[in-house]
């Protein structure tokens, strides 16, 4: 099982209110106001000792922060990535975008891309080791070092099915269970919370026995995160709690924020076939270090997932000290002063330097209504590529808002293509005249997702006239989704037509 990304977009408002958190957008005058703001319902936290552990709980903290949507001016440490935890390295950050490939950022958000050779293995997460050694988690659950050309050079026996890679302070790499990805059967062997990788150091903290010993993997996913003194920092993927624990693997504090949709372990039911049916809710996403020194966590405010919540909490005491709530799957940067900036990914991403963008493999298709259909048909136009499937929901709303997004760009050096990953090419070709497409459609009979190693349906990805890639989006997130598509594709027109004019009409073969 695994669980897929949610969209959003920042508004066109000055200011926005929310429940929770302060907007304010576009670049605000010099300088820039405070980080956060009084919280007018503001509750003292609840303290109390359990068998000598300090527990918090707070509901309203004292401050709401100022979410800052400018691009920032000073230095930042970057935390996530549309959602996707970011790796801290000497230099900046490392992360992954929606199809998995891993870019760089350093502090001014300056990016890069570099490219992994790991035979089509689907990467899941990525750590360094000291300055420079990359270890891959793959969503087969394999664990791989990769070498300077991008390749795999080993690999160690993993300790848990799937996992989460993590670096300490020291450089080294940690491996948690993967709250992205799980299968039946769980291992069910008393394994630790955390499992070494690479290395003989050892973290003496017990994974949690559940009563249902096949859930031990679910009960102990979530993200984790090392302190300068050496203390690791917990976050429990389906639990309202965030958990310290010393160097030598005491519990210090158990901090919670009264979230209603936490619970101790899921509820479950079979299915005819005798597979169990889960009942749980994410809670906590993501857990990082800022430069200033707070614990900053990234979690759902509620049972919806349309939204995020972000709390910056005291690692010394474990209150809450901030919040706000946020768009779903943010991508969040912070200053060493605690300034948070709401970023445009997707002003990152296409901020890449045209010549570092990573070319796509081309596709040699059958066309539906009879021909070939091929990348190379359409050099010298911005492609939009759509993987999609006549059995698939999400791509079924999204198909028409793509047509009609394609048709206001008819008289630009655009075109769109949709590729069909149905095995059965008669629902593909059932799909698009139920809805009167003439677009250009590939049909895949199944094969596209092990070439181009999507995570799931559908998958869009924008491509410069020269075939390299601009942009991936996985998943459908509606109108926002499509005014970040319309933003980004005028963007490459636009400087498309400033290096060099292209004339419409290169078409792909019939």
């Amino acid at each position: 099982m695994s669980l897929r990304g949610w969209g959003w977009t920042t508004g066109s408002l000055a200011v926005l209110v929310a429940a929770g958190g302060l907007y304010s957008f576009g670049r605000p005058a010099a300088p820039s106001g405070p980080v956060a703001l009084p919280n007018p319902n503001a509750q003292a936290p609840e303290v109390r000792e359990v068998r000598g552990v300090r527990h918090v709980l707070t509901t309203q903290p004292a401050e709401q922060i100022v979410v800052d949507s400018a691009t920032p001016s000073d230095p930042v440490r970057l935390l996530w990535f549309q959602g996707r935890t970011a790796i801290p390295t000497a230099r900046g950050a490392i992360v992954l975008d929606g199809a998995a490939a891993p870019i760089r950022f350093d502090a001014r958000l300056r990016s890069e891309r570099f490219r992994l050779h790991l035979d089509g293995r689907e990467v899941a997460s990525v750590a360094i080791e000291g300055d420079s050694t990359i270890w891959v988690a793959t969503r087969e659950g394999s664990i791989l070092r990769v070498g300077a050309d991008g390749a795999a050079a080993d690999s160690v026996t993993p300790a848990f099915d799937y996992s989460h890679l993590l670096s300490d302070p020291r450089g080294r790499v940690w491996a948690i269970r993967s709250p992205e990805q799980f299968a039946f059967p769980f291992r069910m062997t008393p394994e630790p919370l955390i499992a070494a990788v690479g290395h003989s150091a050892a973290f003496a903290v017990a994974a949690r026995q559940p009563a249902v010993a096949l859930f031990i993997h679910l009960v102990n996913a979530g993200r984790a995160a090392f302190g300068p003194d050496g203390s690791m920092y917990f976050a429990p993927f389906i639990r309202d709690e965030i958990i310290r624990f010393g160097p030598e693997g005491d519990t210090v504090w158990v901090a919670s924020r009264g979230l209603p949709h936490g619970v101790e372990e899921p509820t479950f039911e079979l299915d005819p076939s005798g597979a169990p049916l889960l009942d749980y809710a994410p809670v906590n996403l993501g857990l990082q270090f800022g430069p200033d020194g707070m614990l900053y966590v990234l979690s759902t405010p509620g049972f919806t997932t349309s939204e995020a919540r972000l709390d910056v909490i005291d690692p010394a005491s474990g209150i809450v000290r901030r919040t706000a709530t946020m768009p779903s799957l943010p991508s969040v940067a912070v200053t060493a002063a605690g300034r948070v900036h709401l970023l445009n990914d997707f002003r990152l991403l296409t901020g890449v330097a045209p010549a570092e963008r990573e070319a796509l493999q081309p596709f040699d298709l059958e066309r539906m209504g009879g021909g070939r259909i091929t990348l190379a048909g359409y050099a010298g136009r911005v492609v939009l590529v759509n993987f999609w499937a006549s059995w698939c929901a999400p791509c079924r709303d999204e198909m028409p808002a793509l047509d009609s997004l394609a048709a206001e760009f008819a008289d630009e050096p655009f075109a769109f293509v949709a590729l069909s990953d149905d095995v059965d090419s008669g629902k593909a070709r059932a799909f698009i005249e139920e809805f009167g497409f003439d677009f250009p459609v590939g049909l895949g009979h199944g094969k596209l997702r092990p070439q181009y190693h999507y995570i799931g349906l559908p998958f869009t990805v924008l491509v410069d006239a020269h075939g390299r890639i601009i942009q991936r989006w996985s998943g459908y997130a509606g109108g926002d989704q499509i005014a970040q598509l319309r933003a980004v594709i005028g963007s490459e027109l636009d400087r498309l037509a400033d290096v060099a004019p292209v004339a419409p009409g290169h078409e792909g073969h019939h």
